[in-house]
């Protein structure tokens, strides 16, 4: 795992400078190459790429980079692994070609020198961002892996058209204006992350998975991602490939899927264990990370290091299953617990940790334990992806109702509908409110959030079936969103494309959570977490094979009868028992809410009652004011959307140099009545 910067400027600036902004650039990505860096630079053509180096394989300075191809016509900056190297090493030596080390970038250039970039990318299998210039045609190509697992962003900075791993470094190219997109501060407070391709400033943007983007010198600068739109060729399609699931489906019994997928994900791990540097496991205790450790075991010559996270809170606390799991499959479990104090701690990092606003909270525990896994292991695995895949979110068992509760809506006039949302809102209210005194938590939807009970009236006003992801997965009721946005600041945008032909509700969410929520939030999450410490992630179910195969199999072999990831559950019925594989899903939570009432009371008041916050051009105070107080007294439950808005305001004052000092933030007093360890 690497990082890499360039800059394309057909203006020409001196060789000089061009070393000196490449190499800052590259400075500030540090942290996710501690192992070595390198940087190239061609004044006559206007091009500099930058590099940070974390060994995985080939350990020597061989594997160094940008490196050039034997044939001198190709230089590249790889970030990631390619699985199948070796494969593609032997069919390129069928062509001639030579290698002089045991590096998967070798092979890459190699690959590119016989087929050119497209075709290459085509017939890699792992994670990788790549910047290759080609010296003949003064060609500059940038490409990301399938499923985005690293990231690459890019835009023009005035004339020069500039390339990175972070956004961090297109704050170190001169000239650079951190002008705020409002686009994306309205895709942020929907989905408490950035969708590809917006980042938050404007004309910066995300690479989109399994594309390539070719620049060359007399390029156009614009700031308009249309503009871009020539130069983006998609080598790959999840689209694609969902319909093709769709037009040939799986022929066989669920034993003779569950037989297939077996050897699959096997090969899947396997292929992720090929390292010259040690390799652990992250483990929650759920199915798919036991199931990654489950064949990782089977494999490691000695008992595997496996690291979990927990909480003293009960409700949200998963290490007594992980440690199960471990005692189970044979590994060593290397556990560590969160407090308040380590949220705090981490908080204080998240601005430059993700250098844009991102408010999924369990990035705090994700860092924990990224933090813990580096003290022991260079790679460490991870079951991201299983749930997008093989159904194990609970809004796939929502959607078929929710798809016929919107139909339902459409025989009233969108006058009369927008009427409805209004009266059905506080009719929700009331029945939730009369269970839960009647009833207790008991019931599923009883347990419910009364903003998820909005957000269900709200289904009466959307236009197009699309917008009942947004709906069911957005941060809060867009109507309450808009009361706390400055007037003309935010304009809500629709985001989501059409639904791929001929798939049910439930696929439909699993399909736009492989595309929007695996991509910009699961993984970003992740790579930074990873990345912040010099370790390196791998995801087995994002491997293309297993992943075309989950798209071919009928929903029944995932998801039946409100329970999800079926066919897992049988494969992880081989290594543990009933009752480990049949308890009900937690998920990758965190306490949030009840610290943030409790013993980070102080932390809250500090960024919310601050002259700061008056400056926010986005927010009104008064209103975030209003529902903090709310919020302590206990008469809304909207955690998740204050999260977002002090993730935003952090970002901000990191933005203004205006930060909290840290020495005030260690200072936070913790009460024991409100937290005891």
């Amino acid at each position: 795992m690497c990082g890499l910067v360039g800059i394309l400027d057909s203006y020409n600036q001196n060789e000089e400078e061009l070393s000196v902004t490449i190499n800052r650039m590259s400075y500030v990505l540090s942290h996710r190459g501690p192992d070595d860096s390198g940087s190239w630079v061609d004044l006559k053509a206007g091009v500099a790429l930058g590099f940070r180096r974390l060994a995985i394989l080939d350990l020597s300075s061989i594997g160094s980079q940008p490196m050039h191809s034997h044939c001198d016509r190709f230089v590249l900056s790889l970030n990631g692994e390619i699985y199948n190297f070796l494969d593609l090493k032997k069919e390129l030596e069928q062509y001639g070609h030579r290698f002089n080390s045991r590096s998967d970038t070798e092979v890459v250039l190699a690959c590119i020198a016989q087929w050119g970039v497209v075709e290459a990318c085509k017939r890699f299998e792992g994670m990788f961002a790549l910047a290759c210039w080609d010296k003949r045609n003064q060609i500059l190509c940038l490409a990301r892996d399938r499923f985005g697992e690293k990231p690459l962003y890019y835009g023009w900075v005035g004339k020069c058209f500039v390339f990175a791993s972070e956004l961090k470094a297109f704050l170190c190219f001169p000239g650079f204006e951190k002008k705020i997109s409002q686009h994306a501060v309205s895709l942020y407070f929907t989905y408490n992350y950035i969708p590809t391709p917006w980042s938050i400033y404007e004309g910066i943007y995300k690479l989109a998975p399994g594309t390539v983007l070719e620049m060359t010198a007399k390029s156009f600068p614009s700031a308009r991602y249309d503009d871009f739109s020539r130069a983006l060729k998609p080598y790959w399609s999840l689209r694609e490939v969902v319909e093709d699931g769709i037009a040939h489906p799986f022929i066989g019994t669920e034993k003779e899927a569950e037989e297939e997928l077996h050897h699959l994900l096997k090969r899947a791990v396997s292929k992720r264990m090929l390292s010259d540097v040690s390799v652990g496991a992250f483990l929650s205790g759920g199915i798919d990370s036991s199931l990654v450790v489950a064949y990782a075991q089977q494999m490691a010559s000695s008992s595997l290091k496996a690291f979990s996270v927990g909480f003293h809170e009960q409700n949200y606390n998963e290490a007594p299953y992980a440690k199960r799991v471990a005692c189970c499959l044979g590994a060593e479990l290397i556990e560590t617990y969160m407090t308040p104090q380590d949220m705090i701690r981490i908080a204080a990092k998240l601005p430059s940790l993700y250098d844009e606003p991102f408010a999924d909270s369990s990035q705090l525990p994700t860092y924990l334990v990224a933090e813990l896994a580096r003290r022991h292991v260079v790679v460490s695995l991870s079951g991201d992806g299983g749930d997008e895949l093989f159904a194990g979110y609970r809004h796939y068992q929502r959607a078929p109702f929710l798809r016929n509760l919107w139909c339902t809506f459409q025989i009233f006039p969108q006058g009369v509908r927008k009427c409805l949302s209004y009266l059905i809102d506080p009719v929700f209210l009331s029945v939730w409110k009369y269970g839960h005194s009647c009833f207790g938590l008991n019931s599923y939807w009883l347990n419910v959030s009364p903003e998820k009970l909005r957000k269900t009236a709200q289904l009466s006003i959307l236009l197009r079936p699309q917008e009942i992801y947004g709906c069911l997965n957005g941060n809060v009721d867009i109507r309450i969103f808009m009361s706390f946005v400055v007037p003309n600041s935010i304009t809500p945008i629709d985001h989501l494309e059409t639904w791929p032909k001929g798939i049910t509700p439930s696929e439909e969410m699993m399909y736009a959570d492989a595309s929007m929520y695996l991509v910009d939030d699961i993984l970003v999450k992740i790579d930074r977490a990873t990345m912040a410490h010099g370790l390196e992630s791998r995801a087995p179910f994002l491997d293309r094979q297993l992943v075309e195969f989950g798209w071919r199999l009928p929903l029944a072999f995932k998801l039946k009868r409100g329970k999800g990831k079926l066919i897992l559950r049988n494969l992880l019925s081989r290594y543990l028992p009933t009752r480990l594989v049949e308890r009900p899903k937690m998920g990758f939570g965190t306490p949030i809410g009840m610290w943030l009432r409790g013993p980070m009371q102080e932390w809250v008041n500090d960024i919310i009652m601050s002259d700061r916050l008056n400056e926010n051009e986005y927010l009104q105070a008064p209103q975030v004011r209003n529902l903090w107080k709310n919020y302590i007294q206990g008469k809304n439950r909207l955690d998740s959307f204050l999260w977002t808005i002090l993730v935003f305001q952090l970002w901000l004052d990191r933005l203004s140099g205006k930060s909290i000092d840290s020495n005030s933030l260690r200072n936070t007093h913790f009460s024991s009545n409100s937290y005891k360890r």
